[in-house]
């Protein structure tokens, strides 16, 4: 490139559409002549006052409209410096090791780098180039007054990419879970049933309830599982379908497994939901202080305004910050049988678009979960009834 002018050399630039620029690096190499590669790659990687000398002595040529768009003008010497902008050495630890790599290069014979970093721009955005930095080569010696830099922003293509390997890792999770999560109770549907059915004879009546009543359990374990994958097969949570009606509290809890549970609730109390969903976060809640609360359990109600409050609290160990900050997140799921990690995601969702909420109580003495629905006319009447009564 060295017969072209300088004036030849800006008009071809000024004709480029990708970020370009030029620059001389005669001045560097003049200077740094004579010092040892690697002591000069040292002094560069540790003394970030010497590299930002180095980067200062380079000459900028040309640069194109593009790259004067992104990083602003390399040959202004306005306040903050095209130099000083880019060389936030702390923030860009990858950007410090591509300069220091171009730095080097005429003093290790090198005329190419292809270097991948954030850096930052003109407008404050951060953005991921691919930079190509090429130096001039003729047969008897390599000539470095006309360095060529293009800088190809790969920001969205490494999104994209990042966004597809997170989708890929999500699904695997997602079928690694499930396989794992309904081999267990499939496996023991499978044996009580085969038990039963080669044996049934030689058990006794109670043998035989005893071993239905498992199944149930199992059987409601994998009919969770698919509930929970069918909430979130959803494709915009925000709009997950459900329906509002007036839906009785005693109805809502028919046929759910509250044996181990101590019960202290009005089931003639009535609120706006889907019996079916409430049901489902319900379900997802006891289970959920099953297999990770202690031994004393306790579903109550309690009215708060126009609200009723269904509290499940356990006597566990309690929930750490750690967990805490991560627990209505998807896939957040300890080691026990009968979940994906999906439950408490899902039932906040559904709590919300039912137009109530899901929370922990972090100010309870026991693990509480809340589960806030809006009462219904008929239940809002009977409270101020009853309270008129009691004031008088």
């Amino acid at each position: 490139m060295s017969e072209f002018t300088i004036a030849e050399v800006q008009a071809m630039v000024a004709a480029v559409s990708v970020p370009m620029l030029v620059a001389d690096y005669s001045p560097l190499v003049a200077t740094y002549r004579g010092i040892d590669a690697s002591e000069l790659r040292e002094r560069l990687e540790n003394d970030n006052d010497v590299l930002l000398a180095a980067t200062r002595l380079l000459e900028a040529v040309a640069a194109s409209d593009a790259w004067l768009r992104l990083y602003g003008d390399p040959m202004s010497e306005a306040p903050p410096s095209f130099t000083e902008r880019r060389l936030d050495l702390t923030k860009y630890p990858d950007l410090k090791e591509s300069l220091v790599q171009q730095i080097c290069a005429p003093f290790v014979g090198v005329t190419a780098v292809m270097r991948e970093h954030s850096v930052p721009t003109l407008s404050g955005r951060d953005v991921i180039v691919r930079s190509h930095w090429q130096a001039a080569s003729t047969t008897d010696r390599n000539r470095y007054s006309r360095i060529v830099v293009v800088d190809l922003d790969v920001t969205d293509l490494r999104r994209a990419e990042r966004d597809a390997l997170d989708a890929a890792e999500a699904q695997a999770r997602l079928i690694g879970s499930v396989s794992h999560e309904l081999r267990n109770p499939i496996t023991a549907l499978a044996g009580f049933a085969h038990l039963l059915d080669g044996d049934w004879d030689a058990l006794d009546e109670e043998g035989r309830r005893e071993m239905v009543r498992t199944m149930a359990v199992q059987a409601e374990d994998v009919s969770g599982i698919l509930e929970d994958l069918l909430a979130e097969s959803a494709l915009d949570r925000s709009t997950l379908r459900v329906v509002r009606e007036q839906v009785s509290l005693g109805k809502v809890l028919d046929g759910l497994d509250l044996e181990e549970y101590e019960v202290k609730l009005d089931p003639t109390l009535t609120v706006i939901g889907d019996s079916l969903r409430i049901r489902q976060v319900i379900r997802n809640l006891v289970s959920n202080a099953r297999r990770y609360g202690g031994e004393h359990r306790v579903l109550r109600t309690e009215v708060d305004g126009d609200h009723l409050m269904i509290k499940v609290i356990d006597d566990g160990p309690g929930i750490t910050p750690e967990a805490r900050a991560r627990l209505f997140e998807p896939f957040n799921s300890g080691t026990a049988s009968g979940s994906i990690g999906l439950g408490l995601a899902i039932s906040r969702d559904l709590a919300q678009a039912m137009g109530g909420d899901l929370r922990i109580d972090d100010a309870a003495e026991h693990t509480t979960f809340e589960l806030l629905l809006p009462l219904s006319t008929a239940s809002t009447s009977w409270k101020a009834c009853s309270d008129h009564i009691q004031n008088r």
